[in-house]
């Protein structure tokens, strides 16, 4: 029985065969970059479909009215709309058609409707039109469509076992037990083949790994499929594409030996596995052109590099594995955001290839950031050391001022928003630190936090533009 149970335990691999998990990721990860870059490659004509797309006449665009997107756009239809109302109503169709192309919705634009822009601006301006309604009902289905996308991959498993686990035990057994002994004896073989031996041989020659993958990967091409009409929802199916790709990394590194046992020699384990999540979906945030995507893509690199969050009984904990995780987090976000802050200033953010991940950059980038230079600028980090306690508080400080800037002058609210609240917690940490009584730090603490407070409730815009969702789930 001993020998028997050790044969059975898969021995962790060692050398370079620990790492031999990472083949199906990689050309599944290879295949999602080839279709970003060229979905109308004719060897995607051959990727079978899970659903037929829904057509483009059923898409939010045909049941608004025609509505501009830009300032341009208003005053290119406000222009229009002056001319049709010299006809008395009858617009000539070539201005019409010319109204057709500057909305860019694919549809038509009638006399009314055209008419009616002046009317409809007034109300998008005072956020009280139909369109503000549709968009705002729409941006809240992606939300719930987001966690139920995450309530699905995190209860899919214990479901299915609660499900048919007690028809199995009730019904399937109690039929076994009712037929006679030859009739158990021609159904037992062909059952236990199907229910036990073949999901065995499929485990076991990673059958199960590739159709995983596979079917991750028909899930990004049926939604690229979509067409542009319907192109949030096709991003949150592709969305969930990506997401798939988490759970089937860590059956992957289970299935070759790995160990998630939690110890520092699985850290590099865990490294990969955020790492290849996050290439799955930048090719899906490129593609799609989803800050979701871009921002699930930074959060994911940020894990590899040692960030972590998590819940626990008391609270949520936020910070760095390690010493070294900090480290290198706090040099990566510096110079991502030095990158981010060239391309802020030369206004180069709205490019196909950094606009999906503009939000998640000044999201992640700048609080990790500061909240890495908030821990290594502290007293108990640098006890013994006091000329390097007053150099990272000197660069805390510049940072600071130096973002606050930048977002205030370039219009990257975020920024600045997130300067501003970590030079509160800064200020803060520096006053615990200096007035060593009990009751005055509490007076002070209590200050700052009525401050906050009263500025908080009467600048909502500034909660808005410090983690602004819009754009985000739309």
């Amino acid at each position: 029985m001993e020998g028997d149970q050790e044969g059975d335990t898969v021995p962790s691999p060692r050398g370079l065969g620990r790492y031999r998990w990472l083949l199906c990721p990689t050309l599944s990860v290879i295949a999602l970059f080839r279709l970003a870059i060229d979905p109308d490659a004719a060897i995607f004509s051959l990727v079978p479909l899970l659903w037929s797309p829904p057509s483009a006449e059923t898409g939010a665009v045909h049941v608004v009215p025609p509505h501009p997107s830009s300032l341009h756009q208003a005053f290119r239809l406000g222009q229009l709309a002056t001319q049709c109302s010299k006809w008395l109503r009858t617009c000539p169709s070539g201005t019409l058609k010319e109204a057709e192309e500057v909305v860019g919705s694919g549809r038509t634009v009638s006399s009314e409707e055209l008419l009616g822009v002046e009317e409809l601006v007034r109300e998008l301006d005072a956020k009280r039109s139909i369109v503000n309604r549709l968009f705002g009902l729409l941006n809240f289905v992606n939300i719930v469509m987001f966690f139920s996308i995450i309530g699905i991959l995190a209860t899919v498993g214990p479901a299915v076992c609660a499900i048919f686990g007690p028809f199995f035990r009730e019904y399937v057994l109690s039929l076994i037990q009712a037929v006679s002994l030859r009739l158990l004896r021609l159904l037992t073989p062909p059952f236990y083949f199907l229910t036990v031996t073949l999901p065995s041989l499929l485990h076991r020659y990673c059958l199960l790994e590739a159709s995983g993958y596979a079917l991750a990967f028909v899930l990004v091409a049926t939604a690229s499929a979509y067409p542009k009409e319907q192109a949030n929802m096709g991003c949150m199916v592709a969305v969930a594409g990506g997401l798939v790709h988490v759970p089937l990394l860590m059956y992957s590194a289970s299935l070759h030996g790995n160990r998630f046992t939690g110890h520092t020699e699985d850290r590099l384990l865990m490294c990969l596995v955020h790492l290849m999540a996050a290439l799955a979906l930048a090719p899906i945030a490129y593609a799609f052109q989803s800050s979701l995507a871009g921002s699930l893509a930074v959060i994911c690199a940020y894990q590899a590099l040692g960030f972590t969050a998590f819940a626990t009984w008391c609270g949520y904990a936020v910070g760095f594995t390690s010493e070294d995780a900090l480290i290198r987090c706090a040099i990566s976000s510096k110079l991502l955001l030095l990158f981010f802050s060239a391309l802020v200033v030369t206004r180069r953010t709205d490019t196909r290839i950094v606009a999906p991940f503009a939000f998640g950059v000044q999201m992640m980038g700048s609080v990790v950031y500061f909240l890495a230079l908030l821990i290594t600028s502290s007293r108990w980090h640098n006890y013994n050391n006091s000329k390097r306690y007053w150099t990272t508080n000197v660069m805390m400080g510049a940072s600071i001022a130096l973002y606050a800037l930048l977002g205030n002058v370039w219009s990257a609210p975020a920024l600045s928003n997130t300067a501003v609240t970590f030079l509160v917690l800064w200020l803060t940490k520096i006053q615990c630190e200096v007035v060593k009584h009990v009751v005055v730090s509490v007076f002070f603490c209590c200050c700052v936090s009525a401050w906050v407070c009263h500025h908080l409730s009467t600048h909502p815009s500034f909660l808005l533009t410090l983690i602004e969702p819009s754009g985000l789930f739309t």
